[in-house]
């Protein structure tokens, strides 16, 4: 079959190509020791980044191999991995390799390097939410922080990775995409209610399905007004009474688990008023 050459697309009159502002990347050679992570937005090693990592020595093919991204480091002589450190840890790893191919990019500002790591990152199905949210609060990005506030004058924690076992504290999050969704819906003062609501009630952890259901409760146009934040806290600590009621309501009405939620916690909490 005859290979297709690569060759420009026409773009759209509302498109116009981006100047850069930095220099070209370049391709150097250096050890994988002399790489570094850093912990502001980049991930801790979860048991399934080093199975990932063991596969990796394991099927280690130069012709598999794809370079990590690296800037330059505070640390002389060292680089800060933006993108590959799986592929860095597995070089170091391997003990048969002295040095490994990295693409260096510059960056012009501290929150740069966090937004280069969400330009790699952001669109490859592997990377998790979780990483991403808190890289975008490296970067400085304003509804992360603005999630990030709520969160802890809420007295709740946004966790970077999943607990060990799945033993989650209270108050513990992990459902960012529902807490960006409520910041965008709801006032910053709204969504901490909400937050409180569920931190409270002693939620562990905050999840995705209970945030949409108190928030339903609290400032959804059916039922905002009825039912007031402390009575709505004793029915999320009873939670355990209803899970039975939530899921038949779920099942027999083909509703999804916030919404059969927010129907059982309405009829179990005290009302301010009789609904006309």
């Amino acid at each position: 079959m005859k290979t297709r050459p690569i060759q420009p697309l026409p773009l759209p009159d509302n498109i116009t190509p981006n100047t850069p502002e930095t220099a070209e990347p370049v391709i150097l050679w250096v050890a994988p020791s002399a790489l570094r992570v850093d912990p502001a937005y980049q991930r801790d090693l979860s048991r399934r980044s080093v199975a990932l990592i063991q596969k990796i020595v394991s099927d280690f093919d130069w012709r598999r191999f794809k370079p990590p991204v690296v800037i330059e480091s505070a640390e002389p002589g060292c680089f800060d991995i933006i993108d590959g450190q799986h592929t860095a840890i597995a070089a170091a790893t391997h003990g048969g390799i002295a040095k490994i191919p990295v693409i260096r990019i510059e960056v012009t500002a501290v929150t740069d390097k966090a937004k280069a790591f969400l330009g790699h990152n952001v669109d490859r199905v592997a990377m998790g939410s979780l990483q991403l949210f808190w890289a975008a609060v490296a970067a400085g990005d304003e509804t992360a922080l603005t999630v990030k506030q709520v969160c802890d004058r809420a007295g709740a924690r946004i966790l970077r990775l999943p607990p060990p076992r799945g033993v989650f504290d209270r108050g513990d999050i992990i459902a960012v995409g529902v807490l960006k969704q409520l910041v965008g819906k709801r006032s910053a003062q709204k969504a901490r209610v909400v937050i409180e609501t569920c931190v409270k009630g002693g939620a562990t952890p905050v999840s995705a399905d209970l945030i949409r259901a108190v928030d339903e409760l609290l400032h959804g146009p059916d039922y905002s007004g009825e039912i007031e934040q402390a009575n709505l806290v004793t029915s999320i600590i009873r939670m355990r009474e209803f899970e039975a009621r939530i899921s038949e309501i779920a099942t027999a009405k083909k509703l999804p688990v916030w919404r059969a939620m927010t129907i059982v916690f309405y009829q179990n909490t005290r009302k301010n008023r009789v609904r006309s």
